[in-house]
Formats: C-alpha cells, structure tokens, sequence
C-alpha cells in the first residue's frame, strides 16, 4: 500500500488530538468555579451531556481548586499541542509529549488523553531509534509489520478523533446516551496507537535501509510514495 505521509505523523496527530481532550477536561473544570474537588479523583464535568451521558469525564489532579486545575491542564494541553507540531527531532518530540503527558494526568486532564499523548511520545522515541540503526537486510516479518503501519496509523487516527471530536459532537449536537460506546472507542485507540509504535518503527527503519541503498527490492511496496 502506497502513502503519503511517513511514520513520522503519529506522534503529531495523536498529541494533537491528546492535547484537544485535555482542553474538553478544562473547560468542564474552570466551569466549577472555586469549589474544591471531594478528593484527587473526581468528575470534570459537573453538569450537561457529559456529566449526564459520559459519568462526568473523571479526571484526576494534586490541585485542590477547580478552576485552577482547569486553568493549568489547558496550558499543559496548549503546550503538548505546540509541542507535537513545532518538534522535528523524533526523539526530542517523543520524551516531551511523555512528560507533557504526565503532568496532564496529574493536573486534571482526565485519564484517556495522557495515555493517548504518552503512546504518540512512545512513538517518536521508537522513530528516533529505530532512523539511526537501520538493517542490512530486515527480515520479511519486519518487512509484512510495516506493510500494515498505514492502515494501523489511519484506525488510530479515526478511533482518537471519534473519541476526542465524534464524542463532543454526539453529545451536543444529538445528546447521545450510549456511554459504553466511548468506552469501547477509548480501548480501540490505545490498542491501534500502541500497534502503531513497532508497525511504525519498522517501516522508519527500512525507509531509512533504503535511503542508504541496503533495503531488498521487495521493500519497494513499503517505501514506495512515502516522503
């Protein structure tokens, strides 16, 4: 299958979206005003859709005041998105989105977008290694994995924007109740997004082979449109 884009998407596709639902926590926090959660777990959102239809988004922070963690998520999640775009060096990228994401999870950005930001840094730093220790002849089973990275990295893509997007819309604009819909979305992103880290490294790591002129031919169908 040919592509036109590389490996080197997912982790800024990914972080970006990551970064977008530790905004959605934000919001539902700032919305609580001064009031101090009952303890370091509690809900984001208080009231609406989510809070009705999604068990209030929960969500977890070392900062006793609503609105405070609110406020600091949404910087921690601004930060992550600037970081997944404005960071080239793969490695770099990757332990950023990693810390980012902790202190996500540890100031209010719920528990879905940290983990879905920490597996888009895991594939950076995967990136990162596997560019500067390309085989002389990778094996046909690490050829067949990155023959599927990019159906696995457009299924990571499209589960995490559902999550992230989809959710936001259904809820909104149609109030939908089915709750165990986004549970099982959630679980298809983390499945997909980890599967992306060694499909993607794989096809990283042969590109790199045939840049340098030592890929088999029958690597041509993996490289083949990829930039």
């Amino acid at each position: 299958m040919k592509a036109s884009i590389t490996p080197h998407a997912t982790a800024p596709t990914l972080g970006i979206l990551a970064g977008l639902g530790g905004l959605t926590h934000a919001v539902g926090e700032m919305r609580q005003g001064s009031a101090a959660p009952d303890g370091v777990i509690f809900e984001s959102w208080a009231d609406g859709p989510i809070a009705a239809n999604m068990g209030g988004d929960p969500a977890m922070s070392v900062i006793p005041h609503f609105f405070i963690t609110g406020l600091v998520v949404a910087l921690v999640s601004l930060a992550l998105i600037l970081w997944s775009i404005t960071r080239n060096a793969p490695g770099r990228r990757g332990w950023g989105l990693v810390g980012l994401s902790v202190g996500m999870l540890l100031t209010g950005g719920g528990f879905g977008p940290p983990i879905i930001g920490a597996l888009a840094g895991g594939s950076a730093i995967a990136l990162g290694r596997s560019g500067s220790r390309a085989e002389d002849s990778p094996g046909a089973g690490r050829r067949a994995l990155a023959r599927t990275w990019p159906w696995i990295y457009y299924a990571a893509a499209g589960a995490t924007t559902l999550l992230v997007v989809g959710s936001l819309v259904l809820e909104y604009g149609f109030d939908f109740e089915n709750g165990d819909v986004f549970v099982g979305l959630f679980f298809l992103t983390v499945v997909f997004a980890a599967l992306a880290i060694p499909a993607g490294a794989a096809r990283e790591l042969i590109r790199e082979a045939a840049r340098r002129g030592r890929a088999p031919e029958s690597c041509e169908v993996v490289t083949g449109g990829a930039s």
